[in-house]
């Protein structure tokens, strides 16, 4: 196998029509590349179409009680309600302590579950 038949050499050709004209491959190559590069096109495509993670609301709270396994009852410095909040994945991986009377920040579920504790303030 040439150097040219590779996979890896294929993904270089995003748009299917640069096969055809302006490919800098060899000629015997550009049938079998016309059969990869649509769907290399097709990856690529829908890889800069994607959304940004879209950001969840926070809110700020201050920790009224602390439970078991990192979960909080916090006060929502708004409506002076309180919930129950989980700490967050990487706040566990970094082990930031989380202590009653601090101010954190919060993401809300939105269908009323509980929220997670994402900083301290």
């Amino acid at each position: 196998m040439g150097p040219n038949t590779d996979r890896s050499f294929a993904h270089r050709h995003y748009d299917p029509e640069s096969v055809v004209s302006g490919c800098q491959c060899d000629r015997r190559y550009a049938t079998q590349l016309t059969n990869i590069a649509p769907f290399c096109y097709y990856l690529w495509a829908s890889f800069y179409a994607m959304d940004t993670p879209k950001q969840k609301p926070t809110k700020a709270g201050v920790v009224v009680e602390a439970l078991p396994d990192t979960l909080f009852r916090v006060e929502l410095n708004e409506t002076k309600e309180v919930i129950l909040a989980y700490l967050a994945g990487k706040m566990r991986m970094n082990r930031i302590r989380v202590l009653i009377g601090d101010r954190v920040e919060l993401e809300v579920d939105p269908y009323g579950g509980r929220a997670r504790i994402v900083r301290r303030v």
